[in-house]
């Protein structure tokens, strides 16, 4: 079982625009995140064709602003709106990547609510703080100096206490992950199946999602920019994936 004696190693890997990649290996398990502007996708992510299975997989990310103005007025219906959509795109990311899993022989991956709050909460913090810049580690919260990356995400993902059942469940966590992707500026960047793509397309974000030794997922999908100058940008979203294994 990982424990926070876990060593960690984190390196910059180049990307094409200087899209920044972060690989963080825990106890053997690589923790991946990346950050990526319109631009900086790899050719390859470009959205294919609408994928019957996975509904929302083509939906990009809207700001509050924008939901609001269908209905000026309601701001009841507007909050409702917001966290409906990203609801939904949050489902389309885990029915994409169960996809990718059976492509790969697999098994599939069980929602996990818990999970799905954590990596929300860390989406939306990652928008209210926008520290990822280049060459910033997505991992390390600016706001909890002096804890090492490690303990951060252990405490996390186990936040919610994704692995107890009910009362006094012995179950803990003993392997996890985390992967992250920002796109904005464009419908095209800011959608479940870009940031599914992008991950596919990136040897560390591949493993993390295709790890046959992780169990249970949640995602955590949030509108807006996790850098900073880019508060009024219209479609922008912040995708967090977080995998377990309970044991």
């Amino acid at each position: 079982m990982i424990r926070e004696r876990a060593f960690v190693e984190i390196s910059l890997v180049e990307r094409p625009s200087r899209t920044p990649v972060r690989r963080t290996v825990i106890g053997g398990v690589v923790l991946t995140l990346a950050l990526a502007a319109v631009t900086g996708l790899p050719h390859s992510a470009a959205p294919a064709a609408a994928d019957p299975v996975c509904e929302n997989a083509d939906d990009p990310v809207h700001s509050l602003g924008f939901v609001a103005n269908m209905d000026p007025g309601n701001d009841l219906a507007a909050a409702l709106a917001l966290a409906g959509q990203f609801d939904r795109i949050e489902r389309a990311v885990f029915c994409l990547t169960n996809i990718e899993r059976a492509k790969a022989g697999v098994p599939a991956l069980k929602w996990n609510e818990g999970l799905r709050n954590s990596a929300a909460d860390f989406a939306g913090h990652a928008q209210s703080r926008q520290w990822w810049t280049d060459g910033a580690d997505f991992h390390n919260d600016p706001d909890l100096p002096g804890i090492p990356v490690t303990i951060q995400l252990l405490r996390r993902v186990k936040s919610y206490n994704p692995c107890n059942r009910f009362i006094f469940d012995p179950l803990g966590v003993n392997r996890w992950s985390e992967n992250a992707y920002a796109g904005w500026g464009s419908n095209d960047s800011t959608t479940a199946r870009a940031a599914v793509t992008w991950w596919m397309n990136s040897p560390g974000h591949q493993a993390n999602l295709l790890d046959r030794q992780v169990t249970e997922l949640g995602v955590g999908v949030r509108s807006g920019a996790a850098r900073p100058g880019l508060d009024n940008v219209d479609p922008a979203g912040i995708f967090v994936q977080q995998f377990v294994a309970c044991g």
